[in-house]
């Protein structure tokens, strides 16, 4: 799970085997939550967006999900020519919180490597 607007890397899944039809099943439950449909993208766009947000994330003083060294690999032989994606929220960090981000520690953190003010942020209770 990418968040392109602050988070970089939020989830990771390491690789596992699973047959044809279980992988479908899993896709189909993962587009149906959703509002709009899958599409096609290169590897060259995927890579780009994972790897573009993972440094963005990290310029901010935020690390990439735990399992993301494992999951990496996946992605194959990483690009040298990424694609320019401009991440942020009109070009600045924003966060909003999910029911399993510390927001307290990532808060805290925008603030310590960007300083008060220089970051958006919105905070929804569950």
């Amino acid at each position: 799970m990418i968040d392109y607007w602050c988070l970089g890397i939020k989830r990771a899944i390491p690789p596992s085997s699973m047959g044809k039809s279980k992988y479908k099943k899993m896709l189909n439950i993962a587009e149906a939550s959703f509002k709009q449909p899958f599409i096609d993208i290169t590897l060259k766009q995927a890579q780009s967006v994972v790897f573009g947000a993972a440094a963005y994330a990290e310029q901010l003083g935020l690390q990439p999900h735990y399992d993301f060294s494992k999951a990496q690999p996946q992605l194959g032989p990483r690009s040298n020519t990424l694609e320019s994606i401009t991440f942020g929220y009109h070009s600045r960090p924003f966060f909003v919180n999910g029911p399993h981000d510390n927001s307290h520690k990532i808060l805290k953190t925008l603030t310590e490597v960007l300083g008060e003010g220089r970051f958006g942020y919105s905070l929804i209770q569950a």
